[in-house]
């Protein structure tokens, strides 16, 4: 898939955590299966998907059903749900163990000694820590 995709509407979210799960730089790829932003939390299933990043997708694209077969296989695959959209499936991820210290200071915004291995897949740099809005990271299905 070739992608010319605009990235610039996407959630910080996407950008940091995507690579957690995907290999680094498959936010494109992503986008071209129906992405349409990942969130630290839910605030419809809080309690259900802790140490969790969610996917949400537009399950109406050419190369969605593909994404969802091969994700199905991963071992960070932990759950899907349909939202109250037409047509959106959120997919849940469960944070690998090596992670999820990382994880946890980075949704509570502590900007303090990240892994190496954590900053390498997520590209992560300080600065963007204090520049989470969770009013844009975390779902919330009245919405």
């Amino acid at each position: 898939m070739q992608s010319n995709v605009d990235l610039s509407k996407f959630n910080l979210a996407s950008k940091i955590f995507t690579g957690l799960i995907f290999n680094p730089g498959s936010l494109p790829m992503l986008v071209e299966s129906g992405l349409v932003n990942v969130y630290l939390d839910d605030y419809g299933h809080r309690c259900r998907y802790q140490n969790c990043i969610l996917f949400l997708f537009n399950t109406r694209t050419r190369f969605y059903p593909t994404l969802e077969e091969k994700v199905a296989g991963f071992q960070s695959f932990y759950d899907w749900y349909d939202v109250g959209v037409d047509n959106h499936r959120m997919l849940v991820f469960k944070v690998g163990k090596v992670y999820q210290d990382d994880f946890y200071k980075l949704k509570h915004m502590i900007p303090t000694n990240y892994s190496d291995e954590f900053k390498k897949v997520t590209n992560l740099h300080t600065d963007l820590i204090m520049r989470i809005d969770h009013s844009k990271e975390i779902y919330r299905y009245n919405l």
